[in-house]
């Protein structure tokens, strides 16, 4: 697996499939829109949150070959500042962690928003969802093969 992270707006999708392309491993050619789960479904008008078990029955149905957006996963559960109920960070990501490890091991390349760059947030639940997230993503990097970080479109090896 590969993991592909950096800004919003960094063209990680497209510039990383350029670029394994003229490096002669291009994955795309061959993957069909069915095969890319993309992370913005699970926050595009949403009536109520996801819960935990919503979220990694969907990825697990999909088996997703690119995760793109896999922010917006974790984003889904903290949409509604106002709920009364909120699971720990500890509990979302060890939840998500086991149902979607073996899924996420599937996958060819994850590619995810950085969402903290030093800001911290006023709101609790926009702190905890920026910590559910960089946990998640460095648990995938320790398991990828290979880490990039897409910085104005161009990608630079991590790992």
């Amino acid at each position: 697996m590969i993991l592909v992270v950096g800004g919003f707006g960094q063209g990680k999708l497209e510039s990383f499939q350029e670029y394994m392309q003229s490096q002669n491993r291009g994955l795309l050619e061959q993957i069909v829109e069915e095969d890319i789960l993309d992370g913005d479904i699970f926050v595009e008008e949403v009536a109520e949150p996801w819960t935990k078990e919503e979220v990694a029955d969907e990825v697990e149905l999909d088996q997703p070959i690119i995760f793109n957006h896999f922010h917006n996963m974790v984003r889904c559960f903290y949409l509604d500042d106002t709920a009364d109920y909120k699971d720990s960070v500890e509990e979302v990501e060890t939840y998500l962690w086991s149902r979607l490890q073996n899924t996420l091991k599937n996958c060819k390349w994850i590619l995810c928003d950085e969402v903290g760059n030093g800001v911290i947030p006023i709101s609790g639940s926009d702190r905890d969802y920026r910590m559910v997230v960089g946990r998640l993503q460095s648990r995938l990097a320790k398991e990828a093969e290979e880490v990039y970080r897409m910085t104005c479109g161009m990608p630079a090896k991590i790992k």
